[in-house]
């Protein structure tokens, strides 16, 4: 994802949603907008698994109060860089995102402050270290697999996470007491709706890497096409032929109002859909995507519209940290999201640091000091 900072501020390029519905391109659901393990580069060396005794309360919420979709049958989960056992209450930190995960509460329980009003949440405790500090990262799923009424598992479950700037993070401190990380917010429904059409003619001839070689010259539009989007969850849904090589997917028609995707309405006012071709109708089929490059716009029109009005094209963008293509319904969201972070160090007892030693926030970004702004590089260069 297009990371931006102001502020030493970092920012999401083109947010992928789904109402209700987000994330990037899901490969498989397992931490979908993280890298594939969070530590990477330098992991957080030093860290310590907390002391004894004293804990971190921990709250996480999921607001979906305006359009009220969600149920316990839904298993909302909290998923991150952590293992949790329900029988404690406890999060440990674990960098491979295994699980299980806490489900999220709107019963009064667990976290909750008030039954059934939309606001799904859980609070959970956390080992206070007793001096490095303990990095998480984070976001959230849908349909969290087994049957435990606290735990879930990451099997078939749905990544919904969609807020700016990809995973969501926190730290627990030596002195902290309480911590509430930023929560998912489900945006209201619309009005847009999206079209997209592909044309397995220029498929075939597509070359992303400028090489002079076709990657899918063998691709027979008979074997079908699927396509997978943030703003319903990333399962994949069969995009019906037009009978003369193309293919058209309407959202409004093969999403909405669809009882598998009831949590997925018209969209808002400049929303980006984050989303990709599959080439294909079975398992495994390969997605229209290169390396490198992320998905591939070749052949790939798309239309807005707004209630009855009628269907306009637009352009293409390219969305998400692996660099997914995505449509924006018209409005007045800035072509950036931006969010803004502060990074600090505490000498504040010592006072050893002077400007002369450099101190610097070294990750996996870029930071060009004229603008501003950091960009994504998980090479840390």
């Amino acid at each position: 994802m297009n990371w931006k900072n102001l502020s030493n501020l970092l920012a999401a390029g083109v947010i992928g949603l789904g109402l209700a519905a987000c994330g990037d391109d899901d490969d498989g659901g397992t931490n979908p907008i993280a890298d594939a393990g969070p530590d990477q580069g330098n992991p957080d060396e030093g860290t310590s698994d907390g002391g004894p005794g004293a804990t971190v309360s921990v709250t996480f919420m999921i607001d979906d109060s305006v359009n009220k979709t969600y149920t316990a049958s839904d298993r909302l989960a909290w998923k991150g860089s952590f293992n949790y056992d329900g029988a404690t209450n406890t999060l440990t930190r674990d960098p491979g995102w295994a699980g299980p995960y806490p489900l999220l509460h709107d019963d009064g329980t667990n976290g909750d402050q008030t039954a059934n009003d939309g606001l799904w949440t859980v609070t959970v405790q956390v080992d206070r270290p007793a001096t490095d500090a303990l990095n998480f990262e984070y976001g959230a799923v849908r349909n969290a697999g087994g049957t435990d009424p606290l735990e879930g598992l990451d099997q078939g479950s749905e990544w919904i996470w969609n807020a700016p700037g990809g995973n969501g993070t926190f730290i627990v401190g030596p002195s902290d007491t309480a911590i509430s990380p930023s929560g998912l917010t489900i945006e209201p429904f619309g009005t847009n709706d999206f079209r997209l059409t592909i044309d397995s003619a220029v498929v075939r001839t597509s070359d992303p890497e400028d090489d002079g070689e076709a990657n899918w010259p063998s691709y027979d539009p008979a074997s079908g096409m699927q396509v997978k989007s943030g703003a319903w969850g990333w399962s994949l849904v069969p995009v019906e032929s037009n009978g003369d090589g193309t293919f058209t997917f309407t959202y409004g028609e093969d999403v909405v109002g669809k009882p598998a995707f009831k949590h997925s309405g018209p969209l808002p006012s400049g929303f980006s859909a984050q989303f990709v071709f599959v080439l294909g109708s079975e398992a495994g089929d390969p997605e229209y995507k290169a390396p490198g490059i992320g998905a591939v716009m070749d052949g790939i029109t798309a239309e807005v519209k707004t209630g009855d009005g009628p269907w306009q094209r637009v352009p293409l963008v390219r969305a998400g940290q692996d660099n997914n293509t995505a449509v924006r319904t018209p409005g007045d969201a800035p072509d950036v999201d931006f969010v803004f972070a502060t990074f600090q160090i505490d000498d504040s007892t010592n006072k050893t640091y002077t400007v002369e030693d450099r101190l610097a926030w070294k990750g996996s970004f870029q930071y060009d000091g004229a603008t501003n702004v950091q960009n994504l590089n998980t090479g840390w260069a």
